[in-house]
């Protein structure tokens, strides 16, 4: 917002930067606003509720808490999609083998981030994707965290999967049951796995019309 700001007024004192950039946006329309990985809807209500036209787009990891929004959930690519990811990036710049690439994807789930983390690796250290994947059953904490110079450190899956698992140290249960499903397939895990035995003091009440599966 600052920056739009400046280039709105160059020379504009800092600290009426935001508010310059609010009431532009305020009074003008044919604009796209993008507030990425939001935490907490409450850090940006402020700024919709003084921003009722046109269009703001918000990606958040966070499932509730945006009613008055179109909620729109993005699931994992799938394998054509993946590979195609991967492909791109990979040949970018020159043709280079592509052989195996559809192994690294599918062994990275086809999560878009972590597809893209891994070929902009390979593009940029002339890995091929069979010894990446090499290097990522031997070492999958180093090369989680791993990602190309060209490519913000900070969008890793390491760290995004390490900022998911600092949000739930005040709920021991909640990173506890994450990390026990962690080792199953994303569907169908039954749900009495959650649950032990009813005089458990760590056992989460059971729903009495609670689904089969989860």
């Amino acid at each position: 917002m600052a920056a739009l700001a400046r280039a709105l007024q160059p020379g504009l004192p800092a600290e009426l930067q935001i508010e310059r950039a609010v009431a532009w946006l305020a009074g003008h329309d044919g604009w796209l606003l993008v507030l990425d990985n939001v935490e907490d809807p409450g850090h940006i209500r402020p700024l919709l509720d003084r921003l009722p036209g046109d269009r703001v787009l918000v990606t958040t990891r966070r499932a509730t808490g945006l009613h008055d929004a179109t909620a729109i959930r993005l699931d994992v690519f799938n394998p054509g999609e993946a590979l195609d990811l991967c492909t791109r990036i990979l040949t970018h710049h020159s043709p280079r083998t592509t052989d195996g690439a559809d192994t690294v994807c599918a062994e990275l789930g086809h999560l878009a981030l972590a597809v893209k983390q891994a070929a902009a690796y390979c593009a940029e250290t002339g890995t091929n994707p069979h010894d990446y994947l090499d290097m990522l059953t031997q070492w999958p904490a180093t090369m989680f965290a791993t990602s190309a110079t060209s490519t913000d450190p900070k969008r890793t899956i390491a760290r995004i999967w390490r900022l998911t698992l600092n949000h739930l140290t005040d709920t021991p249960l909640a990173g506890s049951l994450l990390r026990i499903l962690a080792w199953y397939a994303p569907d169908n895990i039954p749900r009495d796995l959650l649950y032990t035995s009813p005089n458990h003091p760590s056992s989460p009440p059971r729903p009495a019309d609670s689904p089969p599966t989860a």
